[in-house]
């Protein structure tokens, strides 16, 4: 181990044990009205609040409570070196040391020669089918979420864990990856899915009903205290039920094991005390069991009639209802969803939380002005998409706002790049929500990307030719273009498959001069020229633009490659001050200039 790695290593070891550091922990009340003032009673009351937080409710059977018999799969498991190499590799430097006292970037910088260790080390387990005991106790630093800062049920515990135990559990991440199933709508923590997939899924699910005309009944669950209350023993019967190999099934078995916790504060640490019924927080290996163990909920939702979608521990239900169906009958069929839920909920020892569950009507003619945030966004009960938009131009515009600030000290360069990383990217973790909104509702978003430009004295040409910054309009149209692509490469989760079907050779004729020019992969249009400007706007109306793009570019297999070509496109159309070159896949446009953008293309692949 080399000096600079050595030191690491003992400061990383050091900061929760300091006695000198300074504590984010202000002093905490107890039930009982006393205080705990200094740090060896915050880290006791700490504990204790975490201790109580993850007490399972009382045991209540139904016909929802796993009653399974094994059924393990075939086949032999076995780790190669080559495998740990790319794990390792890809650990990051700055994640936290745990109880072994290992930093991440020893094992990522030797991953060469402790690959094979490792490997070891995970076939060893395999074969006996245990989880090793020296990876069982967690250091839990106490982090505040919100309310009062005196009250210790207001703390979340951070779990650090060593860092050997996360590399091997990647190593079993991508062993269990492509075996398990959660589900066609579960978007958490699978493969070809994510957060944006759910978001964009619920919107063009809930505008595809209001455009024929209905309204959408929905309802929006909570789970109290996901994660952290998972009964052990139909963990485990669900584990052996999944169809895994017997070896991978045992150490997962054996991964859901009691463990011990310490809460540190100020350099004080409470005593062990026991972590068990849980998935564990700081794990790499946590997601996959609690998506396991959460995915035959989705049965009790379809018992009334409702399409579930669900990310981690968020499940939403909908369904749409013809505008004679009277308020009160949609409002029963959604309380039916609600209790068989929670029926669920009692047959798996899962707490659901009814203070923050609701149910909304989504509806184009409504007087409501309700809102509600699903994923993080929030959303009107007309799709409106106002507050969601008002709310992430307010953030945006103070973290522009600090990046302005400092500008005297960074280049222009380094600037765009603070933007790219502080601004942008909050701004477009959403964007799939609100894609369909008018030019009205998104002008202040647009108006934050406007106002970096020409804070650094430059125009939108030479923002996107000299540093590729591209308009966010621009970006939003590239970003559902290269979804379709994504769907059409057969990349997309498989329930998009219904919303965006693709169309038949038939489309591909050449009858016309017009219809020479298409490819053929074309997916079928739903706009035909008598549907809301909503609907136009949102990605179905996209579906147009895609379908008439040139053949050399719908034939790469790359969606990333799709994207760039597309967008380096627009940085040549930009150069050669082509007028209105920011909006020339704007669903606004249903036409384009095939010959112009083919010409484009052909320099840019070239």
């Amino acid at each position: 181990m080399g000096s600079s790695d050595r030191q690491w290593w003992k400061l990383s070891k050091s900061l929760l044990l300091s006695s000198k550091s300074r504590s984010s922990v202000p002093p905490l009340q107890s039930a009982d009205g006393s205080w705990a003032r200094d740090a060896p009673d915050k880290a006791r009351a700490l504990a204790d609040a975490f201790r109580a937080r993850s007490s399972l409710p009382a045991v209540a059977p139904n016909e929802f409570t796993p009653i399974i018999a094994p059924s393990y799969g075939s086949g032999h498991v076995e780790v190669s070196d080559e495998l740990c190499v790319s794990v390792l590799k890809s650990l990051d430097e700055a994640s936290a040391t745990g109880p072994d006292g290992v930093p991440s970037r020893l094992l990522k910088h030797c991953r060469e020669e402790l690959a094979p260790h490792v490997a070891a080390l995970c076939n060893l387990m395999l074969r006996e089918g245990r989880w090793p005991s020296v990876w069982r106790l967690h250091w839990v630093h106490p982090m505040y979420k919100r309310k009062s800062r005196s009250d210790a049920k207001n703390y979340r515990g951070v779990h650090l864990t060593p860092q050997l135990s996360k590399a091997v559990e990647r190593v079993f991440a991508k062993l269990l990856e492509g075996r398990l199933e959660f589900g066609p709508r579960q978007f958490a923590y699978k493969k070809g899915h994510g957060h944006r997939d759910a978001l964009l899924f619920n919107i063009c699910s809930w505008l595809s009903c209001l455009e024929s005309g209905c309204r959408v009944g929905l309802y929006c669950s909570d789970v109290s205290g996901a994660f952290d209350k998972v009964d052990r023993e139909y963990a485990t019967r669900k584990v052996r039920s999944a169809g895994l190999p017997r070896q991978l099934a045992s150490v997962l078995e054996s991964w859901l094991d009691d463990r011990e916790q310490q809460v540190f504060v100020q350099g004080s640490k409470s005593s062990c005390f026991g972590l068990r019924d849980s998935v564990y927080q700081g794990t790499v290996l946590g997601p996959q069991p609690w998506n396991l163990y959460f995915a035959d909920s989705r049965f009790a939702v379809p018992r009334v009639g409702l399409t579930e979608v669900v990310y981690a521990d968020d499940l939403n239900a909908f369904k749409a209802f013809l505008r004679r169906v009277p308020a009160n009958d949609v409002l029963e069929r959604l309380q039916q969803c609600q209790v068989s839920l929670h029926r669920w909920g009692f047959g798996n020892r899962v707490e659901f939380d009814l203070g923050k569950e609701d149910i909304f009507l989504l509806d184009r003619w409504s007087t409501s002005c309700r809102t509600f945030k699903v994923l993080g966004v929030v959303f009107d009960e007309k799709l409106r998409m106002h507050a969601a938009v008002h709310e992430l131009a307010v953030q945006a515009g103070w973290r522009l706002r600090a990046i302005l600030r400092a500008r005297a000290f960074f280049t222009i360069r380094q600037l765009v790049h603070l933007y790219r990383a502080q601004v942008l990217s909050y701004i477009e973790s959403g964007s799939a929500a609100f894609f369909h909104a008018a030019a009205s509702v998104l002008s202040p978003l647009d108006g934050i990307h406007s106002r970096f430009v020409r804070a650094l004295g430059l125009t939108e040409s030479d923002a996107a030719v000299r540093f590729g910054m591209l308009p966010l309009g621009t970006r939003r149209d590239i970003a559902a273009l290269g979804f379709l692509h994504r769907r059409v490469l057969g990349l997309a989760p498989r329930c998009f498959d219904e919303l965006f079907p693709l169309d038949g050779p038939s489309t591909a004729r050449h009858e016309t001069r017009r219809l020479s020019h298409l490819h053929s992969k074309q997916l079928r249009d739903p706009v035909q020229g008598r549907e809301t400007e909503v609907f136009k706007r949102s990605i179905f109306g996209t579906i147009a633009i895609y379908n008439m793009l040139p053949t050399s570019l719908v034939d790469l297999c790359s969606v990333k490659r799709f994207q760039f070509v597309l967008a380096a496109s627009f940085r040549e159309q930009a150069r050669v001050g082509t007028l209105g070159w920011e909006g020339m896949f704007s669903t606004s446009r249903r036409t384009m200039n095939i010959v112009r953008f083919q010409s484009s293309i052909v320099r840019v692949m070239a």
